[in-house]
């Protein structure tokens, strides 16, 4: 099975929340509060996303996490590589070493599991946080009807 790290999971729920609102500076326990994800994973996450420049952190009394840019300009690609690092489907689609692979000189799979890979980083990429606000606003609109 293939699966987002429960990290990026987060991320991504986290950044749509701040999406909401994008003139607010959120706080850890403001999106605590509005997600249910534990204050401890949110500030984990808001480092690593501040880190990356997705968003960013304002120091006081009244300070916390705005996002620095418009939620259509930021890709589930962007926050899936910052939380987790570089997208990869198998081990031998990321250098993880200097050392060839072994099987790399008889393997059939490898070209394959290239063009997979190439193509889900394409699409994680034609995902914005904008567009997953709009799935979730007409699904919404639509089961309220």
């Amino acid at each position: 099975m293939i699966r987002l790290s429960r990290l990026s999971d987060y991320a991504i729920v986290l950044v749509c929340k701040m999406s909401t609102s994008m003139d607010e500076t959120f706080s850890a326990r403001q999106l605590h509060e509005a997600t249910y994800i534990s204050q401890s994973a949110i500030m984990k996450i808001m480092k690593i996303l501040a880190i990356s420049g997705l968003v960013t952190s304002v120091r006081g009394a009244s300070g916390g996490y705005n996002l620095a840019s418009d939620p259509g300009d930021i890709s589930i690609l962007d926050i899936v590589k910052a939380i987790d690092g570089p997208v990869s489907v198998t081990l031998c689609n990321k250098k993880t070493t200097d050392k060839p692979c072994i099987f790399e000189a008889q393997c059939m799979a490898k070209t394959g599991w290239g063009i997979v890979n190439t193509s889900l980083k394409e699409t994680l990429s034609s995902f914005s946080i904008a567009d997953f606000i709009t799935a979730h606003t007409v699904n919404h609109n639509k089961n309220k009807g």
